[in-house]
């Protein structure tokens, strides 16, 4: 029975050597583990301030397209008022000649630019209104004038 107590002895020394370098071997796993959680936990905080970053330089980026877009469209105006300005109207023959509207009948109204540009006549039944009021009862028109 001695020899007995012995070997459990033996077997429950063994079993407690091994059960302390499982817990010695579960404490330094315990450590390691804390340290990468501490690590991940910086990195997680390093991404937030990163994806912040990111964030706002995009958003700096997008405000740099816009403008970049407006610029764009100055340039396009420009362009158009530059094609519609004096400067090219110097080279048009016709320039400061007043307007001559002449009817089926050979009347000629001659109508200054001045009123064209101040846009009191817009349009051509507005011009014949004043051509049909310049004219006389002499220059009307009767059936036994007409030359059918």
């Amino acid at each position: 029975m001695l020899a007995r107590i012995q070997e459990v002895k033996g077997l429950l020394s063994v079993s407690q050597e091994t059960q302390e370098a499982i817990l010695h071997l579960g404490q330094i796993h315990t450590s390691e583990l804390r340290i990468v959680s501490d690590r991940l936990a910086v990195q997680g905080g390093d991404n937030r301030e990163t994806l912040s970053i990111v964030k706002s330089t995009f958003c700096a980026v997008r405000e740099v397209k816009d403008l970049v877009d407006r610029a764009c469209q100055v340039v396009v105006s420009l362009q158009v008022l530059a094609s519609n300005s004096m400067f090219f109207r110097g080279l048009d023959p016709t320039r400061n000649l007043p307007l001559v509207v002449e009817d089926a009948l050979g009347n000629i109204l001659e109508i200054p630019l001045d009123l064209i540009h101040s846009w009191e006549v817009t349009d051509l039944p507005t011009l014949m209104l004043a051509l049909a009021y310049t004219l006389t009862a002499a220059d009307v028109p009767s059936p036994s004038r007409s030359p059918i």
